[in-house]
């Protein structure tokens, strides 16, 4: 009883010293978004979400500009707590500590366990 591998015909020999032509079009460097100079601010991002715009593009703005305090600080302020949480694992230590303090704080009355 032969098995399938070994009735695999073989593969023809190719010819290393013969060299394939490629022809490829230079490619142009993607050019960076465009922000502005002040989005890193974060006076500038609370504004945004005082003024009753939805809190999503500002955090994502947040995120764009490495802004991850201002970002957590903004999903905080919505509600979006596992988003802030998730968010501050890419800040410093005392953004994560904060920011589960205030998760337990705004959990403590539903579960006075915590």
């Amino acid at each position: 009883a032969e098995d399938m591998f070994s009735a695999v015909p073989p593969v023809p020999p190719t010819h290393a010293s013969t060299p394939k032509a490629i022809h490829a079009e230079p490619v142009a460097p993607a050019k960076p978004p465009v922000l502005p100079e002040d989005i890193t601010k974060t006076a500038e991002l609370w504004s945004m979400i005082q003024s009753g715009n939805a809190a999503e593009p500002t955090i994502r703005r947040a995120i764009i500009v490495g802004n991850f305090e201002a970002a957590v600080e903004c999903c905080l302020e919505a509600g979006l707590m596992a988003e802030a949480l998730l968010l501050a694992q890419c800040g410093d230590q005392a953004l994560r500590v904060r920011t589960q303090a205030v998760f337990f704080e705004k959990r403590r009355h539903e579960h006075p366990f915590l």
